[in-house]
């Protein structure tokens, strides 16, 4: 997560005032200017939400992005029903009005009901009927832009969307929140009310265009309120297709934020559910200094390379770690633009490097380990970390030791690897998790089970 520059913030706010004024006209001008807006909103609108948001990155991005999706589509609709009611269906005011009170009322009410499920049914679930909700309200809405259906079920189009959003909106807020460290909660909150902000204002500037189009070329209105509401669908769907990404991993309802009891009747409020498992990635010393010593090198590169691109598109923070003095990273593990690199001066990554205040402040609770040597660098870090209160997960062929001088005491590299595997899969730790998996069976989405073994003759006490 990024925290948001004042130059951004000011770029985007001028971006949705040209945005906005460039599709109140159907000319040149008003053209550049719209183009102009979106241009400023694509380059700088990400540097104020979390990374991945346009790309719906499991957890937060995709929180926030359905936040912009399912505001900018309601609000938009808001706008366009009492318009097509007064310019093109004539009614009278009141029934805009009764429309507007409808609207408000059903919202507050399935807020309410939300509120009831929150033990029943898992948030992302709510979002997703939310957005179908919404979709039969579009369709009511276009349905009113034919002459033979009463004007005043447009207006019921609205009560019917606000089901929707009353559903929905709670339910991202606190998803938002379960997807963030208690220290960045702020940063979350602020986030999903610029998502909020844009995705109106984009919805909107992008359905006026079409709807400007469109009267231009109907001699009736109906058409381009056909058209509008049509467009309107896309986000919808959107939203509704995307509201698995926004799970909390391995959530039950039990598990799920609630609001706190507002009502007055003394019930006592639940309390926050634990920490939501988030994963990271550490790559280990896989160093140009180091590639020499290393037994089978191209196949552990390769191996953490495809790890890695999988973590960086669940969202999942791939850490570096690199010791002092020992050449660049090797180019096909090489960090990206943005991404946390370590540098130790000894065998234990966690010692004095700052990389358990950088685990705690992105939220993570299991850390993967791979890298290079095996007995030493790999070794005491994975030991570390479970020190330090983190899941463990050894990716099995995600790490490798050093060549052997032959005669020598030392294990043949293949042996020492499969040794230290082993090890790790009877290490009994209190209150962690301890797996080791080959990259093929790595889920980074999936919580660990703490299931606490009883020791054996093949169990390891770590002590």
């Amino acid at each position: 997560m990024r925290r948001p520059a004042l130059p951004a913030t000011v770029a985007v706010s001028v971006a949705a005032a040209l945005t906005q004024y460039g599709v109140s006209a159907w000319n040149a001008w008003h053209a550049v200017c719209a183009s102009a807006g979106l241009v400023l909103l694509v380059v700088c609108a990400p540097k104020l939400l979390p990374r991945h948001t346009w790309r719906a990155g499991s957890g937060l991005p995709a929180t926030v992005l359905l936040r912009a999706l399912t505001s900018g589509a309601f609000f938009t609709l808001e706008a366009f029903v009492p318009l097509m009611l007064s310019t093109a269906r004539h009614v009278p005011g009141v029934v805009t009005g009764l429309a507007f009170t409808g609207a408000a009322l059903a919202w507050a009410g399935a807020s309410w009901v939300q509120g009831r499920l929150h033990d029943r049914v898992l948030r992302h679930r709510l979002v997703a009927v939310g957005a179908s909700i919404m979709a039969m309200a579009l369709a009511v809405a276009a349905l009113c832009t034919l002459p033979a259906v009463p004007p005043a079920a447009a207006a019921s189009s609205m009560a019917i969307a606000a089901v929707g959003m009353g559903l929905a909106t709670p339910s991202l807020t606190l998803l938002s929140l379960a997807h963030s460290p208690a220290d960045r909660q702020g940063y979350a909150s602020g986030a999903m009310q610029t998502a909020q902000s844009l995705g109106q204002t984009l919805v909107l500037a992008v359905t006026s265009a079409l709807f400007t189009a469109l009267s231009a070329a109907w001699a009736s209105r109906l058409p381009a309120f056909a058209g509008a509401y049509a467009l309107l669908i896309l986000p919808i769907a959107g939203a509704a297709l995307l509201a698995g990404r926004t799970r909390v991993a391995d959530a039950g309802p039990h598990d799920t934020l609630t609001l706190s009891d507002a009502s007055g009747e003394g019930q006592p409020h639940r309390p926050l559910p634990p920490t939501p498992h988030r994963a990271a990635l550490l790559v280990i010393d896989m160093q140009n200094d180091m590639r020499p010593l290393m037994h089978r090198p191209e196949t552990t590169v390769a191996t953490i390379a495809e790890l890695s691109a999988r973590a960086r598109a669940a969202n999942i923070a791939v850490i570096t770690v690199q010791q002092q003095g020992c050449g660049d990273v090797l180019p096909p593990l090489a960090p990206h633009s943005g991404e946390q690199v370590v540098t130790k001066t000894c065998a234990d990554a966690f010692l004095h490097t700052g990389l358990d205040e950088t685990l705690t402040r992105l939220g993570v609770t299991e850390v993967l380990v791979t890298g290079f040597a095996t007995e030493n660098c790999v070794e005491t870090t994975a030991r570390q970390a479970l020190s330090h209160g983190y899941d463990l997960v050894l990716v099995a062929d995600g790490h490798t030791t050093s060549l052997r001088s032959q005669p020598t005491d030392f294990a043949p590299p293949d042996q020492a690897i499969a040794h230290h595997n082993e090890i790790y899969r009877h290490i009994d730790f209190p209150d962690r998790s301890v797996r080791v998996l080959p990259s093929a069976e790595v889920d980074f989405m999936a919580s660990p089970l703490k299931l606490k073994r009883p020791l054996s003759h093949t169990s390891v006490p770590d002590a």
